[in-house]
């Protein structure tokens, strides 16, 4: 029975495969609750220490305890690309009559909207920091976008 590094053990932790019998389980648990219900109640207070911090120890104990000899590996799987917007110009509206068109958009269609959302109630934290650094990054121009609105009326 050998414990794995702990680069095996932090992957085993943001897997969903129990590394002791293949079962699903939780991200960020060490194994199933069907494996976890076996062990002792010191092993499990064990498997709440840190790594580098006996966790190793614990993850060992816990194998011994359930007779495993060795520590499945997660499978490698990739990390889905964000879905989260990188520019502050392309976080889209998620309400209101702009809804679905993306902030940059709103600087050349309705630059009085962006204006009136720098003073708005806006619950969601990331389109509340898009608002505030579309309105610092291009602070003079939304200005001089509301008058040439207004001048072409």
């Amino acid at each position: 029975m050998s414990v794995p590094e702990s680069d095996i053990l932090i992957k085993s932790l943001r897997s969903t495969e129990c590394p002791m019998c293949g079962s699903a389980k939780r991200m960020a648990q060490t194994m199933c609750p069907g494996c976890y219900r076996k062990l002792s109640p010191e092993t499990k207070q064990d498997l709440y220490r840190r790594i580098g911090n006996g966790y190793e120890a614990a993850v060992e104990k816990a194998m011994a305890e359930l007779g495993v000899a060795e520590f499945k590996n997660p499978p490698d799987r990739a990390r889905p690309p964000s879905t989260r917007p990188t520019k502050c110009e392309d976080v889209v509206m998620p309400f209101g009559k702009h809804q679905g068109k993306r902030l940059g958009d709103l600087l050349d269609e309705d630059p009085s909207y962006l204006d009136w959302l720098q003073t708005a109630d806006i619950s969601s934290a990331m389109l509340a920091r898009a608002v505030a650094e579309m309105n610092e990054k291009y602070e003079g121009q939304i200005e001089q976008a509301i008058e040439l609105k207004r001048s072409e009326r």
